[in-house]
């Protein structure tokens, strides 16, 4: 067995499909991987469907993950495989062509210093919507999710990163520093990601490793994960370990700037404007010029003017949420 894929799954019936299918079409023989799917208890037809690839192919393995996280979910999966090779791969995202085998290449021709291999993801919207197009475009400005190199950037040459999506790890590697921290309802690949790193590995992203991945359709949606990946951010705050960059803090500052205009200009709203709050709404200006800016460069790349105001919104709401996630997390830190 040359690798085991193993996916988390839930509630996944829109996506799961195409990301399986992308994996199984593309392999010249079946026996050479094993796809682990671990199911969180899904209820809208996932677990059938999934059930009948697992019926129809005998390299597909159906398993429970009674926790409903991805770190739970990623651990039973390496808990199950067999193989030298674990990699990663996320229901909600097609493969490329190459994906699995470039993955493979990669670390067989590289030192064991290289623990873990990715690529950059395309972005897609997850609906033919202006919402769902406009939610795409945002992930992908950086503007609008900071410096994540795999997001926001188009790779030309391999280089050591912080991390990468759906990454293809070393058995050994996961070995030597312990499984994913189940203590995290998100960002476990950034926290596994960081102790790769202490331990003296090395993360890398090419060019030739390429995924599809498909943004949230809906505004609801879209604000939902937004204030999440916010929460857990703050929620599981450790001074003993810290593995986020300062990108993922900027929203919380960010709201905390917002409230702070805001609650200035109320209560002194019958007073001239201090020199404070000249500041600060030059500061809320360059913002909004910003995003009017990104709105405008959507617009003239789609041809179509709703961008340019969908956009904006679209930015405001993404950072706006996440940064309340973020105040909700501090709050209720345990």
């Amino acid at each position: 067995m040359k690798a085991s894929i193993i996916i988390p799954v839930l509630n996944e019936i829109k996506f799961i499909e195409k990301c399986i299918n992308s994996i199984i079409n593309y392999v010249e023989n079946e026996k050479d991987l094993e796809i682990l799917l671990v199911d969180g208890g899904s209820t809208d037809g996932t677990e059938e469907l999934i059930q009948e690839f697992s019926e129809k192919y005998n390299s597909v393995n159906i398993f429970k993950n009674q926790k409903r996280i991805q770190a739970a979910a990623m651990n039973i999966g390496i808990e199950n495989s067999t193989s030298e090779y674990i990699i990663r791969l996320d229901a909600h995202s097609e493969y490329s062509e190459h994906y699995l085998k470039k993955c493979i290449e990669i670390l067989d021709k590289s030192s064991n210093e290289i623990a873990n291999v990715g690529g950059a993801i395309i972005t897609m919207p997850g609906a033919d919507t202006f919402i769902a197009k406009t939610i795409s475009f945002v992930l992908t400005e950086k503007f609008g999710v900071g410096n994540s190199t795999f997001r926001t950037e188009n790779v030309l040459e391999e280089k050591f990163v912080e991390t990468v999506p759906y990454g293809c790890f070393r058995r050994s590697a996961i070995e030597n520093i312990g499984f994913f921290d189940e203590n995290l309802e998100r960002g476990e690949d950034l926290e596994f990601n960081k102790r790769l790193i202490n331990f003296g590995k090395k993360i890398l992203i090419s060019p030739e490793i390429k995924s599809i991945y498909y943004s949230r359709p809906t505004f609801s949606s879209f604000v939902i994960q937004a204030f999440r990946n916010g929460f857990f951010i703050t929620n599981k705050l450790s001074l003993k370990n810290i593995f986020h960059q300062l990108r993922h803090f900027i929203p919380l500052f960010f709201m905390f700037f917002i409230l702070s205009l805001t609650i200035s200009l109320i209560w002194n709203y019958s007073e001239p404007i201090n020199m404070i709050d000249k500041i600060l709404l030059l500061i809320a200006l360059l913002y909004f010029s910003i995003s009017s800016l990104l709105g405008i460069k959507i617009t003239l790349r789609n041809k179509n003017i709703i961008y340019l105001f969908t956009t904006p919104f679209m930015l405001f709401s993404l950072h706006m949420t996440y940064g309340l996630g973020s105040l909700i997390g501090l709050i209720y830190k345990k």
